[in-house]
């Protein structure tokens, strides 16, 4: 466990304790039990179906073993390192389904009678926030928030989507949004999970902004985890408040710090400029709806 607050102090009493590690016997006992090295020599094939592309809560514990293991959140001087979701699928998730034809949650899941596993939870998460708190929020949530069960299978495109295809295949897949992977999971799952992060703002990518903007058109239950970045400010707002002020305070906040989807960016401007053209016309509607997702996560912390 760790403060999420300031370097890991709470001077104010404005943080609260965040499980970010399991203990390491109980997660190596884990690891030990699946050889997704020897999975991989078996090359495979994605299922023709994006909802059957999902991984469980447990089998996502499971590699953050090995990616402890493996010695992943030390730096040389053994110091704490805390790895990003880019940094994890360039030393991690490429490297272990290398050759294999699938993605990571395939992987772990193509011993299944269809070949996957099918997903009930879309996730929606940045790939600048860390890995560790990532898995916690999920795990845990924060304050009020309702976390995952382990019963519940996720689609996290980290973890999903095949990693190791080529810039061209990637961006074939997705170069029409609404016949995305992405949109056509979103279509089936009864559920979304929105993961906020401290590090980067949700919606200042743009497959975030799409992700929540199809998700409230199309009434599915969402659930917002995690720490949207200023969390702080408000905690500390409100600590002397009576409770019944809280939801004016978070609203000033919002106010104050707003959301503008026509700011979001993505990693390759084809993306952002199609997401854009089928959101035109919607903008102050999308607006309001993805600030609304985090006064959600505000009010539950």
């Amino acid at each position: 466990v760790q403060w999420a607050g300031d370097e890991g102090k709470d001077p104010d009493h404005t943080g609260f304790m965040v499980k970010i590690l399991e203990g390491d016997v109980a997660e190596q006992k884990r690891a030990a039990q699946i050889d997704l090295k020897l999975a991989a020599r078996s090359k495979g094939t994605m299922p023709d179906d994006p909802c059957l592309w999902g991984i469980s809560l447990r089998q996502l514990q499971h590699f953050r073993a090995l990616v402890y293991a493996a010695g992943g959140f030390r730096n040389k001087d053994g110091s704490f390192r805390d790895l990003n979701m880019y940094d994890l699928c360039t030393e991690f998730v490429k490297p272990y389904t290398v050759g294999s034809g699938v993605s990571l949650a395939v992987l772990y899941n193509k011993h299944m009678p269809r070949k996957g596993r099918l997903a009930n939870v879309f996730v929606s998460h940045s790939w600048g926030e860390s890995f560790l708190s990532f898995v916690s929020y999920l795990e845990s949530g924060v304050g009020g928030q309702t976390p995952l069960t382990l019963d519940d299978v996720a689609w996290i495109c980290t973890f999903s989507v095949c990693q190791n295809q080529t810039p061209e295949q990637i961006a074939a897949a997705i170069s029409s949004p609404m016949d995305s992977p992405f949109a056509q999971v979103l279509a089936k799952v009864d559920e979304v999970a929105v993961t906020f992060n401290e590090s980067v703002s949700l919606y200042s990518r743009v497959w975030c902004v799409y992700e929540a903007f199809l998700a409230l058109e199309w009434g599915k239950l969402v659930r917002a985890l995690g720490l949207p970045p200023r969390w702080g400010d408000v905690t500390a707002a409100v600590r002397d408040l009576p409770e019944e002020e809280w939801d004016r305070v978070i609203h000033e906040f919002c106010g104050k710090y707003p959301i503008n989807v026509q700011e979001a960016q993505a990693s390759l401007e084809s993306d952002r400029k199609n997401i854009m053209e089928e959101l035109a016309g919607e903008e102050d509607q999308v607006n309001e709806r993805v600030n609304c997702l985090r006064m959600w996560a505000l009010t539950d912390i």
